[in-house]
């Protein structure tokens, strides 16, 4: 095993909630670090900190060019949240994002001098700060290598600014929102963190990215139990020689609506408790999840067996096991009737399989149901609850059905299946 040395890492975090009258004391810390205009310096006479061990890991199975590689930011959204809901393994929270973006390093070296507001994931620092209550907190890492939250009274652009400059070690930062909401507590708040990770090589990055995990679940149950400790150990834990670790803390003020671009999509009828219980029994990615409308839809697709299969970076669809070489009725197998007549392929007794929206939304991801899972008395009104998303012409819909069946059979065929 290979020691990682080259990885710089912080971690800006805030709390949301849903009522305006939310105001939660995380830890008590309440003297300030001031940071001076010429020479931003994030350390304080409150300071707390706890000391590090150096983690160790060289196992990657994907290839990365470079921190602007597409392919690695979808890894590590990826393994970040299915990381983080092992980690939390709790209905008691629910991941509600995680978005990584790439800032090259000449536009970080911009911020500074640029006149207009820079905004993070939608939102200018200043109007990150106007909804904070009370004392905000910085982790990062102290001048001898151990983790270290520092109170302060106001988050600047400048103070942000340093943090990103700080972590700069390759080609630019990667910047990853996450969000997980308290879902037992008052109003639900919910904890998001902006962590900020750079390196030599994205693999690095990506193979850190187990690790911030385990600080961003730390750091969630942290508010839970207003207890940062473990979530500074956590965080040294995902760092090693020459690793930097911080987060910005802070009671967000204001209703779910101002940090609606931090948390993703919304829900299209799950409750949160309900959700929090999918998340946690089948870590099916947040697109699917945040599609389905109800629990005894969920129950449907489960029962089935169906799977959830990424397409393309932003389309999943819920698939099975297909058998290619069944033969219809009429002598066409499964790859003929979809390659050949564009018709969908049949199961063991010889019925089409049918593709029905989950959610019932248009624009949502399809899931492959036999006819009697899609038409049963029972499931029938559970999966078709409403009348929207049925405004689909018949040739755009014959046009998708079509394309997809196409899509699953080149797949099969890469994997060797048909």
């Amino acid at each position: 095993m290979k020691r990682i040395i080259a990885m710089v890492l912080t971690c800006t975090l805030m709390l949301t909630a849903c009522s305006a009258t939310s105001d939660i004391n995380v830890i008590d810390v309440t003297q300030t670090a001031e940071a001076e205009q010429a020479d931003i310096e994030i350390e304080g006479s409150e300071t707390q900190c706890v000391e590090y061990t150096v983690s160790e890991n060289d196992e990657l199975h994907i290839s990365i060019k470079g921190l602007d590689d597409e392919n690695m930011l979808q890894y590590i959204e990826d393994n970040m949240y299915t990381e983080l809901v092992g980690a939390l393994d709790s209905e008691e929270y629910f991941v509600e994002n995680v978005e990584a973006v790439y800032y090259p390093k000449e536009y970080i070296e911009a911020l500074a001098s640029n006149s207009q507001a820079n905004r993070y994931f939608g939102y200018t620092v200043a109007e990150l700060d106007a909804q904070f209550q009370g004392t905000k907190y910085i982790f990062t890492l102290g001048e001898y290598g151990q983790t270290c939250a520092v109170p302060m009274e106001t988050l600047t652009e400048d103070v942000y600014i340093k943090t990103l400059e700080d972590v700069i070690v390759g080609t630019g930062v990667i910047l990853i929102c996450v969000t997980v909401s308290v879902v037992s507590a008052p109003a639900a708040p919910a904890v998001s963190m902006i962590f900020a990770a750079s390196a030599t090589t994205g693999t690095r990055v990506a193979l850190e990215s187990g690790a911030m995990s385990f600080a961003a679940a730390a750091i969630a149950k942290g508010y839970e139990t207003e207890n940062f400790e473990q979530a500074m150990k956590a965080g040294a834990e995902a760092a090693g020689e020459g690793f930097k670790w911080g987060a910005i803390t802070g009671a967000i003020m204001g209703g779910g609506s101002e940090a609606i671009s931090l948390k993703g999509a919304t829900a299209n009828g799950l409750t949160m408790n309900k959700a929090a219980r999918i998340q946690r029994e089948t870590k099916w990615p947040l697109d699917i999840i945040k599609s389905i409308h109800s629990y005894d839809e969920y129950n449907i697709y489960k029962t089935a067996g169906l799977k959830p299969t990424r397409f393309s970076p932003s389309k999943w669809a819920f698939t099975r096991e297909i058998d290619w070489s069944l033969v219809d009725s009429q002598g066409r197998t499964n790859v003929q009737r979809v390659s050949k007549w564009g018709l969908a392929p049949i199961d063991k007794d010889g019925m089409s399989y049918e593709l029905h929206h989950v959610g019932q939304k248009a624009d949502s991801p399809l899931a492959i149901l036999s006819k009697n899972e899609h038409r049963s008395k029972d499931n029938y009104s559970i999966l078709h609850y409403t009348e929207e998303g049925k405004n689909v012409t018949d040739d755009v819909w014959r046009k998708q059905k079509k394309e997809f069946w196409n899509d699953l059979l080149k797949k099969a065929k890469e994997q060797g299946k048909a």
